[in-house]
This record gives structure tokens, C-alpha cells and sequence, in this order.
């Protein structure tokens, strides 16, 4: 076979599926296919025969088959995969905690298939481009100069999590100074909310199409590429906007999400992400460079108990991750009510942070295009924000090492 000839092999039981990624392959050149209507589980021991002499395997997976998933962990533990690799095309309803098992024991990439076909397609055909490297870092960026990065997420929508995600992020530039031009710290707030972002909006800050450059990208942006992406506000806070235009969640890839919010540890001192409402793959990347998430909610029934559903999830393979809890559009009260209590106990960590309700404020930052810690320092909410903020920044060494 020549350099420029790939050989690839689809897994599929599903003879529709198989003919879709055939028709995607004929696109790419070189790209020789053929197919196998047997799972894994099913091939007596021979997988390694049938796979491993292929550049590239696409296989169709639910994730729910634990035969299946046995066998395909046993085959990727064989010795001799040299190059192969292992390209899992998964059901739109395969749990998040399957999608992490995938990856954990060695598949090199999870496509889903829900997408529409021409954008199925196009994902089929970029992976089989060389895979992504990650860009080796010079002398002056050693593996010591490492920022920490505090995701955002909201119990439900509208609860708050992106006025958390801008406010903290403006505070936590320590600006200095009599007039407090001078920032102390290098942040960099990032909307990964791709379908419901407005953080930029939150600052009066455009979208510059970075993050949607981001969408399909197979290859781990360089500090150049980021560069681009970054708009700079006037307080000095960096801002990476979700995308004006919509774009499906799957059109990330969890390795470039991953090797993009490295890359941003390494040039600043606090990475703010601002986390999507989908559970996607990629949400797994996000949750592996974070040193600390915050879970926005109030102590309403519905969003204590979607409040926990969430950090189950985010604690099934990261029971070490460092998750506090912010009660937004409610005043700390000097004694804690019966059904405050219970929502501490429901999700089991203390309500240590709480942001007054106070919605003249808000909207009135909002319309500004401002943080509230800026224009309305003085209020309840500014002073509740800029507490949390320096509470935060301050606490980064214990949870540093309760991360590790």
C-alpha cells in the first residue's frame, strides 16, 4: 500500500450504517474500505486478525452491551495495535458514563450519531486526517507555569451561572491602584455555552468567530490560533465568546477542547469557563483541566434535584473534583431555614456561597454591558460577588491538592 493509501475497516452491524460511512470515504483520497457485519464479541478471538491490519476502524457502538465493551477493552489491550485507530460511531442515547469508558480504555475518538447526514460525513472524513499533536511548549512555558481553571455550570437554565461566570472572572484580575487600571492577574473567560452563550453580551463584547473556528477543528490550536479567538475587554479581561451562529454541540472534539484549555492554563493566571447545559463528550475534557467547578442553583426543589443529577455526573470519574455550591437570588440568612438544610444534605456539601436577589442591579449591569462588581460594587449582590471571588482565589492551594 502506498504512503498517500489508507486502509479502513467499519464495524457495523447495521448494514445502513456501514454503506453511510462508505459513501462518506469515497471523498478521501487513498482511502480503501471494507466492512465487517460481526461485533467484536462475535469474531472468536480474532479481532486482532481482522482489525489491526487497518490504518483506521470505524465500529458502531450502544455502549449498553457489556460483552461487547469486554471485548473491545481486551482487543485494544492486545499487544501489536501499532497504528490503528479506533473510531467508536455511538447511539445518541448512549449514557455519558459509556462515552468516558470508550475513551478510558483506549478508543481514539467517539463520533456521535445523531447529527444530519452531510455533517456525519464530514466528521467520518476528518477523522481520518492525521491526528491532532499537541504543540510542544518552549522554555519559557515549563509544566510549573500552569493557571487554574474554575468551571460555571447552572442547575438549570436561566438560574444565574453565566452573571457568576463574568462577575468572577472581572474580580479575579485583582485589579490595583487608585483607580484600579493595573490587574494583578491574566484571566480569560471562556463561553463553552455554545448553543445559549451570552457571556460577550454580558460585557458588550462581539463575537469574533474564534470559538466557531474551534467547530469541526481536528487539530489542537497553537497559542497563535488562540490568540485569534480572544477579544480584549477595556477592564483587561480576555473573553472567548460562544458563537453568534449556532452550531451543534457535537461539533467538538473532546481532544481539541482539551489540548485548547491547556493551552490556556499556560498563558494565564485563571481560566473562567462558562459550561454548556448538554452533557456532551467533550464536557469530559472540561472537567479533567478543572481545579474547582461551582454549581449555580437556588434551593427551589427542581434545582436541587437537578442540581445533583449534575454533579453525580461529574463526579462518576472525578470524585476528587472540588464542586461548591452558589445559592443565587438568595440572601445568606442568618439561621438556615428546614429546606435549606435539606438541599445542603440532598447534595451533600454545604451552601457556602449566596448572592442576594437583587434584579434592578443585574439588569441594570446588563444593559450597561458591564460586570456588577464594577458598576454596582456597593450593593448586597456586588459585595456578595466580590466576597466569593476572593474567597476563591484565595483557597487555591487546598483545592489543588484535594484535585490531585
Amino acid at each position: 500500500m502506498s504512503k498517500n493509501e489508507k486502509s479502513i475497516l467499519v464495524v457495523a452491524t447495521d448494514k445502513k450504517l456501514a454503506e453511510q460511512v462508505g459513501r462518506a470515504l469515497k471523498l478521501v483520497p487513498g482511502a480503501k474500505v471494507s466492512s465487517e457485519s460481526k461485533s467484536f464479541a462475535k469474531m472468536n478471538g480474532k479481532a486482532g486478525d481482522a482489525t489491526f491490519q487497518h490504518d483506521i476502524v470505524f465500529f458502531e457502538t450502544h455502549g449498553d452491551d457489556a460483552k461487547e465493551m469486554d471485548a473491545l477493552e481486551a482487543l485494544l489491550n492486545e499487544k501489536g495495535r501499532g497504528h490503528t485507530r479506533f473510531v467508536a460511531l455511538a447511539h445518541e442515547d448512549m449514557p455519558l458514563s459509556q462515552t468516558r469508558r470508550l475513551t478510558r480504555i483506549g478508543v481514539d475518538d467517539v463520533m456521535p450519531l445523531s447529527a444530519e447526514d452531510a455533517e456525519f460525513s464530514e466528521a467520518v472524513r476528518a477523522a481520518v486526517r492525521p491526528a491532532a499533536v499537541v504543540p510542544q511548549v518552549g522554555p519559557a512555558e515549563s509544566p510549573s507555569r500552569q493557571g487554574r481553571m474554575i468551571a460555571v455550570a447552572g442547575a438549570c437554565g436561566g438560574i444565574g451561572a453565566t452573571t457568576v461566570a463574568v462577575n468572577l472572572a472581572y474580580q479575579l484580575l485583582d485589579r490595583k491602584g487608585l483607580m484600579k487600571k493595573s490587574a494583578a492577574n491574566r484571566v480569560v473567560l471562556v463561553d463553552m455555552d455554545f448553543q445559549f452563550g451570552n457571556a460577550g453580551i454580558f460585557l458588550d463584547v462581539e463575537d469574533n468567530g474564534g470559538m466557531m473556528e474551534l467547530t469541526g477543528a481536528t487539530e489542537v490550536p497553537d497559542r497563535t490560533f488562540i490568540e485569534g479567538m480572544v477579544t480584549h475587554h477595556e477592564s483587561g479581561l480576555d473573553v472567548i465568546s460562544a458563537p453568534l451562529q449556532f452550531a451543534p454541540l457535537d461539533a467538538l472534539r473532546p481532544d481539541v477542547v482539551r489540548g485548547f484549555l491547556t493551552e490556556l492554563k499556560k498563558n494565564y493566571d485563571f481560566v473562567v469557563v462558562d459550561m454548556p447545559r448538554a452533557l456532551v463528550a467533550w464536557v469530559d475534557s472540561i472537567l479533567v483541566e478543572a481545579e474547582q467547578l461551582l454549581m449555580v442553583t437556588d434551593t427551589t426543589v427542581p434545582s436541587i434535584r437537578q442540581a445533583r443529577r449534575m454533579i453525580r455526573s461529574f463526579t462518576e470519574e472525578h470524585i476528587n473534583l472540588p464542586i461548591e455550591i452558589v445559592v443565587n437570588h438568595e440572601a445568606k440568612p442568618v439561621f438556615q431555614a428546614p429546606h435549606q438544610k435539606e438541599a445542603a444534605k440532598v447534595l451533600e456539601r454545604p451552601l457556602n456561597f449566596w448572592l442576594p436577589d437583587n434584579p434592578k442591579v443585574a439588569r441594570s449591569a446588563v444593559d450597561r454591558g458591564e460586570p456588577i462588581v464594577a458598576t454596582a460594587q456597593s450593593s448586597d449582590l456586588g459585595k456578595a460577588m466580590r466576597k466569593m471571588a476572593t474567597k476563591i482565589s484565595k483557597a487555591e492551594p487546598a483545592l489543588r491538592s484535594a484535585s490531585a
